[in-house]
This record gives structure tokens, sequence and C-alpha cells, in this order.
């Protein structure tokens, strides 16, 4: 499965599927930029630790079977 060539409805249904985590997704789009910015330049700032943190949140909130948010 290639994570950044989903739609958000298929990465959020991945997700509640445990199919991957939260950390998986950030991590492939956070590998994606850094593979095309340099090309692109279309982000002015990327903080890849606190996305990675945030995701972990994330996963840990699911594992708790709470939902983090509307999308998940």
């Amino acid at each position: 499965m290639n994570i950044v060539e989903l739609t958000v409805r298929e990465i959020v249904g991945a997700i509640s599927d445990r199919q991957v985590s939260s950390v998986e997704v950030a991590q492939a789009f956070l590998d994606r930029i850094e593979q095309l910015d340099p090309t692109l330049d279309a982000w002015v700032r990327v903080d890849p630790d606190r996305v990675l943190v945030d995701a972990k949140k994330c996963d840990k909130q699911k594992s708790l079977d709470r939902s983090p948010g509307k999308l998940l």
C-alpha cells in the first residue's frame, strides 16, 4: 500500500481498520515532502518532530478506543 497515493477517506479507513498507524501515515507524508520539496519549494516550515508526536498521541487514543477527532 502506497499511503501517499490514497485518498483521505482510504487513509482514515486504513487507520480505523488498523492496517496502518497514524505514525506510519505521518512518516509517509514527511518522507514525500522531503523527497519533493527541494524541487517544488512548497513548504515554508515543516516540523517533523511535532507531526510525529501528534501522530503518536492519535495512535495512543485509538489504542484506548478513544477517537482522537472527527477524521479518525
